[in-house]
């Protein structure tokens, strides 16, 4: 078996704080000391046990122990070690000590307010100089009925007298040339209830009002639940002031408040020099400019001119929903030849619609589609044949082109929509095409052939 030594081996101290022992034993260490706290530490250079003894009846067998001693003092410390020792017989472990002398004195007096319920509570104050603060809970709100000016504290129990205010949260919508909408904050709680709200306005620099009243007659039974108002009829690019006035059924008044100043935008300016051109016989080219000024867009209406009463439904448009601002031309197909229309035209702006637009549609023009038209040369386009025709849902169509050229073949309905498109370059020979009109509504179609020489219309009747 193997042999255990044990040596024991008490070190005099030569610095202060650390020790070490002599040289046949590895034992070292040093310590740091803060009050009555002590943090040792083991710095044996080689060791696989370690026991230290703070000479007060407490020992600790960590690396590095924390240890406070429970009052100041003189104390013997002890490091005890293990360490192997390597012999031709085998591994031994021997033990040898160090230690050395310790002073520790109470930890250092720091006053302040030891009492953790105090507003200035110092959690590092062992003696407590009797500086305390403590809260004193309550109103701390000058404008409350029951401030306290004692309290530090605000508890939430501020009490306020019953104020009906002014109209709060004022805000201005859709402005544009001719109008504004005011809207404000509901001014109803349980202890003010509205009466009545009145709107004064007028351009700036005149002297009267118009006014706009919400909630009449006053004294009346109801509330007045009102937070908006719409505007109409003002000026454009002109600069008004506003004011408002509230009444509340406990017969608070707050007069005048709230002013302020909106500017409504310029007009919405219309197409200049609208015109149309009949580049064919069901065919009509609008065109325009924008002399007048900037918009969004444009819309263009036309209706046969002879209608005795017309309604809404008699117009229709060209270019659709409307022709975009950059754009100024369109063209509305389907038209009937020999027919005379009359047309207008109408811009937004603002791309959405809505009211901000010109005030009047412009002066209407008027012209007369013309006749269909013939072929200069008839050979062309020879044994041009539609059948059936009326028909309910099928029409063949056949010609021969005699002569090489461009054709073009088209099909429009009667608002000019087109149905059928097709363009052939240097066509020469027979033509023939089955046209499908079971899903379009019954009435009547236009056949366009444009050929080198000119343009040929034919009625389709879908029945």
């Amino acid at each position: 078996m193997k042999t255990i030594k044990k040596i024991l081996l008490l070190s005099v101290f030569t610095i202060l704080y650390s020790f070490n022992s002599n040289a046949q034993c590895p034992a070292n260490g040093y310590w740091s000391i803060n009050g009555l706290t002590v943090n040792f530490y083991n710095t044996s250079s080689s060791f696989s046990s370690s026991s230290w003894d703070f000479g007060d009846g407490n020992t600790s067998n960590a690396t590095n122990p924390i240890h406070t001693y429970a009052s100041p003092g003189t104390y013997n410390i002890t490091l005890e070690i293990g360490y192997p020792f390597y012999t031709s017989y085998g591994t031994f472990t021997y033990y040898c000590s160090a230690g050395g002398t310790i002073t520790v004195t109470g930890p250092v007096n720091i006053y302040g307010c030891t009492n953790p319920t105090a507003t200035n509570y110092n959690a590092s104050a062992n003696i407590d100089d009797g500086s305390c603060i403590y809260a004193v809970y309550g109103c701390t709100d000058p404008l409350a009925t029951n401030y306290n000016t004692s309290a530090t504290h605000d508890d939430g129990s501020c009490i306020y007298p019953t104020i009906c205010g002014e109209i709060t949260g004022i805000t201005l919508t859709d402005v544009i040339h001719d109008r504004v909408t005011f809207n404000w904050d509901n001014m109803n709680d349980s202890l003010c209830l509205v009466d009545q709200i009145r709107i004064r306005y007028r351009e700036t620099g005149t002297s009267s009002y118009s006014t706009k009243t919400m909630g009449a007659p006053l004294s009346n039974n109801n509330i007045c639940l009102s937070t908006s108002k719409r505007i109409l009829n003002l000026s454009d690019s002109t600069k008004y002031e506003y004011g408002f006035k509230i009444w509340y059924k406990d017969g608070t008044i707050n007069d005048w408040h709230s002013e302020g100043t909106f500017i409504t935008l310029d007009h919405c300016p219309n197409v200049g020099n609208l015109l149309v051109t009949t580049p064919s016989s069901s065919r009509a080219t609008f065109t325009w400019d924008n002399s007048n000024g900037l918009y969004s867009f444009a819309r263009i209406r036309v209706r046969v001119d002879s209608i005795s009463n017309p309604t809404p439904s008699s117009w229709f448009n060209s270019g659709g929903f409307g022709i975009n601002y950059g754009t100024f031309s369109s063209i509305k197909n389907g038209l009937v030849p020999g027919e005379t229309y009359r047309a207008q035209a109408k811009t937004w702006c603002d791309l959405s619609g809505g009211p901000y637009k010109a005030p009047s549609w412009t002066p209407l023009i008027f012209w007369t589609q013309p006749t269909l038209a013939r072929i200069e040369c008839e050979s062309s386009i020879a044994n041009l044949t539609i059948y059936p025709n009326p028909s309910r849902d099928i029409f063949n169509m056949t010609f021969t082109a005699e002569d090489i050229q461009d054709l073009k073949v088209r099909i429009f309905n009667i608002v000019g929509e087109e149905l059928v498109n097709e363009d052939f370059q240097q066509f020469i020979g027979e033509y023939t095409k089955q046209i499908n009109l079971s899903n379009n509504a019954k009435g009547i179609y236009f056949l366009e052939i444009e050929t080198n020489n000119g343009i040929i219309n034919k009625k389709l009747i879908l029945q």
